[in-house]
């Protein structure tokens, strides 16, 4: 597995090449779901299917008997055209649908919206998927900070720890969408470009406290998966957790796939679903 640093060099030769090759997905979307979606798409591309037939069964994703597997290959098979048509289905259904087929709505629009574009532009589109998503060329990270002593922060460390963070924000070009205080935990949701390291930001943070106090502590989260509550907090702090847990930055290219050990298991659990459709 490729290192952070590895990661963010990847994106920042991608992105400088051609911003435009690179998608993000703007959604807050489980991980889970996403890796099943994109388990899914790569299964049903290796099946041949026409348009036509597909957009016949666009009526059963609003019947409320249809299930939900039909609908969300429905979803995927849709998003493999290079169509707008299909394209404003998806579209028109995620904007009316709700629960976690709007998630997989939303999965299968950016993907379709990512293959029109690739083949407008004769290139390649990599969709970058994270938990917490994105916005235009930003991932959105949680970020918590830990006061060393076991009490909430005093009102002169949360000024000074909101100004820092506030000043690092603009340094490197980011948003703060959100922060506050509870207890020992300061959080906050940042908007960082797919360039700049989440690291890069949050060490300057971290410097600059410490020429006014040093009241941190040494471990502190920044997470693209989700966002951290009280319990969560407590048990990175007591290293219950795994790196894993909470950060990782996932991407999808469309080209052709060709895992054989991954091709088998596919294939066999696609064996094992009625697909109705």
């Amino acid at each position: 597995m490729s290192s952070t640093n590895e990661i963010f060099d990847d994106l920042r030769k991608m992105f400088n090449a051609n911003p435009q090759s690179l998608s993000i997905v703007e959604e807050q979307i489980d991980l889970n779901i996403q890796a099943g979606y994109y388990k899914r798409s790569r299964m049903l591309r290796r099946q041949v299917y026409e348009l036509s037939d597909i957009m016949e069964k666009v009526p059963y994703l609003y019947d409320p008997e249809t299930r939900l597997e039909d609908k969300r290959d429905i979803l995927v098979k849709l998003a493999s055209f290079d169509d707008v048509e299909a394209f404003r289905a998806i579209e028109k259904f995620k904007n009316e649908s709700e629960g976690e087929i709007r998630l997989w709505a939303s999965m299968a629009y950016r993907e379709s919206k990512a293959e029109i574009e690739g083949s407008l532009l004769d290139e390649t589109q990599v969709i970058i998927s994270t938990g917490l998503g994105g916005k235009g060329s930003k991932l959105r990270y949680f970020v918590c900070f830990v006061n060393e002593q076991d009490c909430p922060f005093t009102d002169a460390q949360a000024r000074i720890l909101q100004g820092e963070l506030e000043c690092a924000i603009d340094k490197y070009d980011s948003d703060l969408e959100s922060f506050s205080f509870s207890g020992r935990y300061m959080r906050a949701m940042v908007l960082i470009p797919i360039t700049i390291a989440p690291s890069d930001v949050i060490q300057q943070v971290v410097d600059a406290t410490e020429d006014l106090g040093g009241f941190l502590d040494e471990t502190l989260v920044i997470s693209n998966v989700k966002e951290m509550d009280d319990d969560e907090m407590q048990k990175i702090l007591n290293g219950e957790m795994l790196e894993n847990d909470v950060a990782g930055i996932g991407s999808f290219e469309f080209s052709d796939y060709d895992d054989e050990n991954e091709d088998e298991e596919e294939d066999e659990e696609d064996s094992e679903d009625n697909d109705l459709f």
